[in-house]
């Protein structure tokens, strides 16, 4: 029974890694917790499998049932440690990346914006939780207006579009992307350009 409730639940955490990418920008501030009670539940239940391989080799593996738990065991924490995010890269499937900039803030705050061949978009927010925006994008000489957000996610993206534009002060890339609010604001938000391949 008690191989069987580990057998479960490690399952059930197999199966919540490799799904990460459809839930973890939906719980928001809950990320962070959620992130730090799998590595907990990890950690537990690898002990148990050691715990249970000790068992098996001092009963010279004479219980057939705790060898193959212990088999599958091993099978599931092998797989998730070679690949920890999960055995499918479900961004493969998005379309290309053709530009992707970046901006830190305070307090290891960052925000990454992925513009895509098909003309979506997606902004990318981990600041004390993952939150995620997405939308459309036209181009205009070296201008990128945003399009066609949903009611919420409108308020919470701020920007109305944003330019490629050379930097008065460089010193490796002569390129910033800076997003501005609207036309009267002349202050604007930094991004550093980590690839872009409009032209291409």
């Amino acid at each position: 029974m008690k191989n069987l409730k580990l057998i479960i639940t490690s399952t059930l955490l197999f199966l919540i890694i490799n799904t990460t990418y459809f839930w973890e920008k939906e719980i928001g501030i809950f990320y962070l917790p959620v992130f730090l009670i799998i590595v907990g539940t990890f950690i537990y239940l690898l002990t148990s499998l050691f715990k249970l391989i000790k068992i098996l080799i001092r009963n010279k593996f004479s219980d057939k049932k705790t060898f193959y738990s212990s088999v599958y065991l091993t099978f599931l924490f092998t797989l998730i440690i070679i690949k920890p995010f999960g055995l499918i890269n479900y961004e493969e499937f998005e379309a290309e990346d053709v530009l992707i900039v970046k901006n830190e803030g305070a307090a290891n705050c960052n925000t990454t914006l992925k513009f895509k061949k098909d003309n979506s978009f997606k902004e990318i927010t981990f600041c004390f939780g993952l939150s995620e925006i997405l939308g459309t994008y036209i181009i205009s000489n070296d201008t990128i207006y945003f399009k066609e957000l949903n009611r919420i996610q409108k308020e919470k993206f701020i920007y109305e579009f944003g330019v490629i534009q050379e930097l008065k002060k460089y010193s490796e890339k002569p390129l910033g992307f800076i997003l501005y609010k609207n036309k009267q604001d002349t202050i604007g938000n930094y991004f550093n350009i980590l690839k872009n391949n409009l032209e291409q």
